[in-house]
C-alpha cells in the first residue's frame, strides 16, 4: 500500500512576492506651497541657489526607493516639535523632511506620491538649529 498524499496547505494562487510594490519612479519638486516665512526664493544667495539646483537634480535622478539611503542628501524626517518655526496649518502635517544643501542650509518639504513638496528654504540652517 503506498502513502496518502496529504493536500498542499495553499492559501491563494498568487505568491505573496508577486503582490509587493516595487517602484522605480522618481521625485519631482512641488514649489506650489513653498511657503516664506524662513526666507523668500528672492533672497537666497547666489551661491547656495546654485547648490539647491544641483541638490534637487540629484534627488530627481534618484528612485524613491534609494533618496533615504543617499548620503548627499542627508533626508532625515524631524518633527514640528524641534523647529523653530511652525508648520503651515494649511499642510496639516506634524513633521516634515529636510534635504541637506550645503554646510548649514536645507530644503524643508514633505513627499505627497511622487513629488518633494518645498515647504522652506533654510540656508542660514534656521529652522533646527544646532
Amino acid at each position: 500500500m503506498g502513502k496518502i498524499k496529504q493536500p498542499l496547505n495553499k492559501k491563494g494562487k498568487v505568491p505573496s512576492s508577486a503582490t509587493v510594490v516595487k517602484t522605480t519612479a522618481k521625485p519631482s519638486v512641488g514649489w506650489e506651497l513653498l511657503d516664506e516665512t524662513v526666507v523668500a526664493l528672492t533672497d537666497v544667495e547666489r551661491e547656495f541657489f546654485q547648490t539647491m539646483v544641483k541638490t534637487l537634480k540629484i534627488l530627481c535622478s534618484l528612485p524613491w526607493t534609494d533618496v533615504s539611503s543617499y548620503k548627499g542628501l542627508g533626508l532625515d524626517r524631524v518633527p514640528e516639535s524641534s523647529m523653530k518655526f511652525p508648520i503651515p496649518a494649511k499642510l496639516n502635517k506634524d513633521h516634515l523632511y529636510h534635504i541637506k544643501v550645503s554646510r548649514g542650509g536645507r530644503l524643508w518639504g514633505y513627499r505627497d506620491g511622487d513629488v518633494f513638496e518645498l515647504v522652506w528654504l533654510d540656508p542660514l540652517h534656521r529652522v533646527t538649529p544646532e
